[in-house]
């Protein structure tokens, strides 16, 4: 197995901080979401996928992600916003992900 995250967050709380500064340091968040925390424990090949460009999820937070996996893994940087940077990028969007897959299941 293998995991792709596309435009992903690190934590819900993350989220709240890097959208609405005070109102996330008064809230109590019910769910945590807390992506790099579960990524960290992944012993499985991790791709992240990003754009500096998103508009809804700071880049820094994917990231941050990236940052809390394990090896092996990758980064790709995206262009474009945050639903069409799929778009935007190709065919290096296409070409890194077979790519990934591709050395994730030993097919170099």
């Amino acid at each position: 197995g293998a995991l792709i995250l596309e435009s992903t967050f690190s934590s819900a709380r993350d989220v709240a901080h890097a959208i609405y500064p005070v109102v996330a340091s008064l809230t109590v968040l019910r769910y945590g979401f807390d992506t790099a925390a579960s990524v960290a424990r992944l012993r499985s090949p991790v791709l992240v996928l990003h754009s500096p460009q998103d508009e809804i999820i700071p880049y820094a937070l994917g990231l941050k992600v990236y940052e809390a996996a394990q090896q092996p893994k990758s980064f790709q940087t995206l262009a474009g916003d945050h639903n069409g940077g799929f778009l935007i990028s190709q065919p290096e969007y296409q070409e890194g992900i077979a790519d990934f897959l591709a050395q994730a299941h030993g097919k170099d």
